[in-house]
């Protein structure tokens, strides 16, 4: 255990260092959100900027949206910086210091070595996980963050970074055990790194590269929607093999490196036996340690794991691709609650005399709503209501004088609650009534599914007088037995699975 020990006194530093800063960036954006919460209610951002930052389902005025955002979707990568250099440093680092071939001098064979070294990054990154924790602890008890998040969910949300950094770590010792030196394993691994982040961004807001994101380990990771979805098992599944998977590689191709030889090493990976002496004392220069005679993995072994490794990497790639095919294509859209109205128009030009109505009332057909006094001959004009409802909309108040025509009130019939969507042009040829939609209202953080009722078959306006823009159609996708929280106008986000049948 002295390598390990070793590693993680040489790590203190930059674990103290990324975990504190880490910890600083939760705690502040913690303390933000309060003053932020109202501004970010107000705010209409674009469904696919949510959905670059995985927050999908949500809104960033949600305290989980928020952190999503600001944190959870971009404090990977800060986590992922630290990771690429200690996992770099750990097998290239000490051969471009030189210490390596003292290390190999050592009665302790390459896999114990590589065993110990890997340990000891995905210690120093809990470390990390850990002192970033501190950040909630000490700024989640003092804010409201809602019954939807608790301290012990964002901290839970820390430590799944681990998985990610596993996978980075386990890159990282592949580029340190193929790579000519540090500098360029670290800038492969950095480099992957960062595409992998793109490939998940990008895929998320373009339908059109969707299934780029399958692609991408960050993907699987579920960080960015953490606190809103939690975490999906087969995710972590594929995750944890793909790691599994690069740690045997990295060990194959480390048993088989040539020390300071300057090069890529590819052929590290390739399975043969035999004994490496790289120098015995009766070879050895003046001046310099001599190395002990040490014999890699037999060859039956390195063949068996290679074998192996393959018959992962094919399994994977099938499973990948199954699971995509899979997956239904999706039309995600943002819409509004919306139910039949009736509006109410002045029956004459007048004053409002009587005014028996409120907003929120149930009627029935033919309700007396108030009085109007007539201009011309002073008579008093009922307005009544010629269908059942509730009244979600006031307009005039009593001694206010309108014109005949004028809108008095709005009625709707709430026992038809329906979402209203304005789907594309482009889309809405895929869409069917039948199809299944999947609604967030994420200001009542409710989620339900329902089927599109209708869909319309002419645009809901003339695209000459929208110049530059594509036409919408209606869809309308009814609510039954919805919560009673649900009401006309309500902000909903809904995706609506066109890969299933229509029925």
């Amino acid at each position: 255990m002295v390598l390990l020990t070793q590693m993680l006194y040489r790590l203190r530093v930059q674990v103290i260092a990324y975990g504190l800063g880490l910890a600083l960036w939760a705690a502040i954006e913690v303390f933000l959100y309060p003053s932020l919460e109202s501004s970010l209610g107000e705010l209409d951002y674009p469904e696919a900027i949510l959905d670059a930052f995985g927050i999908q389902g949500t809104s960033l005025a949600d305290p989980r949206g928020f952190l999503g955002a600001e944190f959870f979707s971009l404090g990977p990568l800060v986590l992922g910086a630290f990771v690429v250099a200690a996992s770099t440093a750990a097998l290239a680092g000490e051969e471009s210091s030189g210490t390596m071939e003292m290390l190999a001098a050592f009665p302790v064979g390459r896999t114990r070595m590589f065993i110990q070294k890997a340990a000891a990054v995905l210690i120093a990154t809990l470390g990390v996980a850990a002192i970033t924790s501190i950040g909630w602890a000490v700024s989640v008890p003092f804010v409201d963050m809602g019954r939807e998040l608790t301290l012990l969910d964002l901290v839970g949300a820390t430590f799944q970074q681990v998985s990610f950094a596993s996978f980075v770590i386990a890159l990282g010792l592949f580029f340190g055990a193929i790579a000519p030196s540090r500098g360029t394993a670290a800038a492969c691994t950095g480099g992957v790194l960062v595409v992998a982040y793109l490939l998940v961004a990008i895929a998320s807001s373009v339908d059109s590269v969707e299934n780029l994101k399958y692609a991408s380990p960050y993907y699987y990771s579920d960080l960015s929607g953490v606190l809103i979805d939690g975490v999906e098992l087969r995710h972590q599944l594929v995750l944890w093999s793909a790691t599994a998977t690069l740690g045997l590689l990295a060990l194959v191709a480390f048993e088989g490196r040539e020390f300071n030889a300057e090069r890529w090493q590819f052929g590290a990976l390739m399975p043969r036996g035999g004994t490496d002496i790289e120098m015995t004392s009766t070879n050895a220069e003046p001046g310099r340690v001599p190395r002990r005679s040490r014999r890699g993995l037999s060859s039956g072994v390195r063949w068996l794991i290679f074998l192996v490794l393959l018959a992962g990497l094919a399994a994977g790639g099938v499973y990948a691709y199954r699971y995509a095919a899979s997956l239904p294509p999706v039309v995600a859209i943002s819409g509004r609650v919306d139910a039949p109205s009736v509006v109410i128009l002045a029956p004459t030009s007048g004053v409002v005399s009587t005014l028996t109505a409120v907003e929120g009332q149930q009627v029935r057909q033919g309700d007396l709503l108030g009085w109007m006094e007539n201009t011309l001959d002073k008579t008093q004009v009922p307005v009544t209501t010629p269908h059942s409802g509730r009244i979600t909309t006031l307009s005039l108040h009593q001694g206010q004088f309108a014109t005949a025509g004028t809108p008095v009130v709005v009625i709707h019939d709430l026992t038809q609650l329906h979402v209203l969507l304005e789907v594309d042009e482009d889309d809405i040829g895929r869409v069917a009534v039948g199809q299944p939609v999947a609604l967030s209202f994420s200001s009542l953080g409710l989620r339900i599914t329902g089927a599109v009722g209708s869909v319309a078959t002419l645009p809901t306006a003339n695209p000459a007088a929208r110049p530059g823009q594509s036409r919408k159609y209606e869809v309308k996708v009814p609510l039954d037995a919805v919560d009673p929280r649900v009401i006309v106008g309500l902000p909903v986000d809904a995706r609506i699975a066109v890969g299933v049948a229509r029925q």
